[in-house]
């Protein structure tokens, strides 16, 4: 259904009926046409729909999730973002539907993580509560200090790679040179490393090498990849099963989203989780099945996974 969370339609008795969709009986989001049969329906609702039945719920036409295009006409969208709406989380009244995406980004009362989130603060507030954590979150105080040393090891990293891929080219004879390399490498990562430890407060040094593991540590060179913000029961008998066919040494990471995260670490994965073979990474932005482009085009999300050769799999 494409009931917005974030705001509610305050003249709905008034809205023309041509701009309601069939299935969720609300005025449209983001609306997409069929090819074929001309007829139209928020995106979310009729991907729902396609997982169950391929067939147009108006007029029971055979179609697939391809065969739909996005409206574009003007006149019709104008309609749409004209439509007054009240926020649910502030409760401000009279917002034209196509400037709400510019309230939320000032709304008070919307709740948003930690600007650490990235480095495991699990803090969430209203906008309004933010300035008073951020003044008192070691995390905030030492994300600079830890960008900084990722970043560092991101481009030493890749330097490794850069050489390998250099030396693999030669003879057998330059296994040794390729040790060497890393070694001298490694020692760099190190002694900056230290350097800029050593210019941080002692309360914070051991924050910094906790985030700094969990990032360096676990890189792996072949690694199974899902991508599920649902709460679907099938969602564990597949990862059980991909667990199976991969080779023991690869492990399997699972980004997940906040309302799956405990579903997952209370399913019969909790085992494999609390050794290591599977491991789960929390994203604030959760994508359906409709972004899943979205999702793989987005550099934030590979430069998360934690491993070089991958295998990305889903559950339908």
């Amino acid at each position: 259904m494409a009931i917005n969370i974030d705001w509610e339609n305050m003249t709905e008795n008034s809205i023309d009926e041509d701009l309601f969709c069939p299935i969720c009986t609300e005025p449209f989001e983001e609306p997409v046409c069929a090819n074929q049969c001309g007829h139209t329906f928020c995106r979310k609702c009729i991907i729902n729909t396609f997982r169950t039945k391929s067939q147009c719920p108006t007029c029971r036409h055979t179609l697939t999730i391809d065969g739909f295009h996005p409206v574009t006409t003007h006149p019709f969208l104008n309609q749409l973002n004209k439509i007054l709406v009240k926020c649910k989380w502030c409760s401000q009244s009279n917002i034209q539907r196509g400037d709400f995406k510019d309230h939320i980004k000032i709304c008070t009362k919307i709740i948003i993580p930690c600007p650490a989130a990235g480095i495991y603060c699990d803090w969430q507030g209203q906008r309004d509560q933010m300035q008073d954590h951020v003044q008192v979150c070691p995390l905030v105080k030492i994300q600079p200090t830890i960008d900084e040393l990722k970043t560092i090891i991101k481009q030493q990293t890749e330097q490794i790679r850069f050489l390998y891929r250099i030396l693999e080219r030669t003879s057998e004879h330059h296994k040794e040179i390729k040790k060497s390399i890393k070694v001298i490498i490694l020692l760099t990562i190190f002694v900056i490393f230290i350097i800029i430890i050593s210019n941080t407060s002692s309360s914070n040094r051991q924050l910094i090498i906790k985030n700094i593991t969990r990032s360096v540590d676990h890189f792996y060179p072949c690694i199974a990849v899902l991508a599920e913000f649902r709460t679907v029961d099938h969602i564990v008998a597949i990862v059980h099963n991909v667990n199976h066919h991969i080779p023991s040494t690869w492990p399997i990471q699972i980004f997940h989203g906040k309302d799956n995260e405990a579903f997952i670490k209370n399913s019969t994965l909790a085992s494999l989780i609390t050794s290591e073979k599977i491991f789960l990474t929390y994203m604030n932005e959760t994508y359906d099945r409709g972004r899943t482009n979205q999702l793989l085009t987005d550099p934030k999300f590979w430069q998360r996974i934690r491993g070089e050769k991958i295998l990305l799999f889903q559950i339908d």
